[in-house]
């Protein structure tokens, strides 16, 4: 949610928002006359309810006809503000129908465009590998190698699922190992969530009313499938003040996610790019808003491409531009991994700073240095997509004969081999 203060105030700077994002809507004007609605009656509502109180007042101090006659008046008034609730009710729905739609701010430093051609390549590093022979796409090593079965999972489950085997899973486990070293060493408490929430979390996290066909659900018991643990982690704290003045609040949680993939038709439909389930390390911070944007900078971006260069991947980052950049975020990087067997870049990672549009939807505070309540900001980014990553792996460190050695400081948590083996 923005704040709503801003909404009424200066509406016009909600407009040029919706339209630097290049988003359809919801109308700003709409939007106004439901708040207005919705705050007209509430206010009848606060005002039957201040007369009900005095009322009852009366009835407790009062004695005879007095008495009598405040009995009658507190009954009315009680009837008339139940009668009243359900107007209420209809008219917030009316209001967060649209309000639920209106995009955060984006920060200043987010280039504008409509759409990802206009997003800015802001560094590139590590070496490109060179190959002497024409490299093979992952799925083509992985199937022969026998580690990864699309084929049958076809079968049990559909398109878009697989089943690793033998030393796919042994190299997803060893990257499992690796990150979360990596984060523990840098105060990040590791995390096991839920991975099935309700309606409410969903919307707390800004997944709902915008991303709803990207989720699985179950409708028998009204849950959701997560498509990431920051739906989950952002969730954790919710309705609580939190003691983030002096230093933020770091989880790493680890998923299995599941999205519908339902915008990706056509997308990259063979191998682990881009299956309806995979394993995921996020990192989450509940910040206050005087730190969060150095977080981002400084420990959210370094943390996700650390992992990278130790892994020895050519990568680079990229700055989203206002029209790809997701609703609720005010600024996100994308960080892309070469795969040399299609020439192209491949995202294996997002880094964002939502300010404080999720903790406005769960009440989430703290309380700066000078004694004052504040919603906190929250940021997250992937430290490993356990599918992704392994893809880039498999393809970047590929050799002539078909082996793939395993990254360098991958090898003490795979018993210390150099290649990857055949599935037995």
């Amino acid at each position: 949610m923005i704040d709503l203060e801003i909404l009424r105030s200066d509406p016009d700077r909600v407009r040029a928002e919706i339209q630097k994002r290049h988003l359809d809507g919801p109308d700003v004007g709409e939007v106004l006359k439901r708040d207005k609605a919705r705050r007209t009656i509430i206010t009848k509502l606060d005002e039957f309810r201040v007369k009900l109180k005095a009322a009852s007042d009366v009835v407790a101090s009062a004695k005879g006809d007095a008495r009598d006659q405040a009995v009658t008046q507190a009954k009315k008034l009680s009837a008339d503000a139940k009668a009243l609730e359900p107007d209420v009710k209809r008219a917030e729905a009316a209001f967060m129908e649209l309000a639920a739609k209106l995009p955060t701010f984006a920060h200043e430093s987010v280039p504008v465009g409509a759409s990802a051609d206009d997003n800015e390549v802001q560094a590139t590093k590590g070496e490109k590998p060179t190959f002497d022979f024409a490299p093979k796409p992952h799925y083509e090593i992985a199937e022969k190698l026998g580690i990864l079965d699309a084929k049958r999972a076809a079968r049990v489950s559909g398109s878009r699922f697989h089943y690793a085997k033998g030393d796919l899973v042994l190299l997803q486990w060893a990257l499992h190992r690796f990150v979360m070293d990596e984060l523990t060493q840098r105060d990040f408490v590791p995390m096991l969530t839920p991975t099935l929430v309700n309606a409410g979390a969903m919307f707390g996290a800004g997944m709902f009313p915008v991303d709803t066909q990207e989720v699985y659900s179950v409708p028998a018991d009204k849950l959701y499938l997560i498509g990431t643990s920051e739906i989950t982690l952002v969730n954790y704290h919710a309705g609580e003040t939190l003691d983030i003045k002096e230093r933020p609040i770091m989880y790493s949680g680890f998923t299995t996610n599941y999205r519908r993939e339902a915008g990706a038709a056509g997308k990259d439909t063979r191998g682990m790019i881009r299956g309806h389930q995979f394993d995921k390390l996020e990192m989450f911070v509940f910040a206050s808003q005087e730190t969060s944007w150095d977080i981002l900078d400084k420990v959210l971006l370094p943390t996700a491409e650390g992992i990278l260069e130790k892994l020895r991947l050519h990568f680079r980052r990229v700055v989203l531009a206002t029209g790809d950049l997701p609703y609720k975020m005010q600024k996100t990087y994308d960080v892309e991994v070469w795969m040399p067997a299609e020439q192209r870049y491949v995202e294996v990672g997002s880094i964002s700073n939502a300010g404080d549009f999720q903790a406005r939807r769960l009440g989430i505070k703290y309380i700066n240095n000078e004694g004052e309540k504040r919603f906190a900001h929250t940021l997250n980014g992937t430290a490993a997509a356990f599918s992704r990553l392994p893809a880039a792996i498999i393809e970047n460190f590929q050799e002539a004969d078909g082996r793939v050695r395993i990254p360098e400081v991958l090898q003490s948590h795979f018993g210390n081999k150099e290649y990857l083996e055949a599935s037995k």
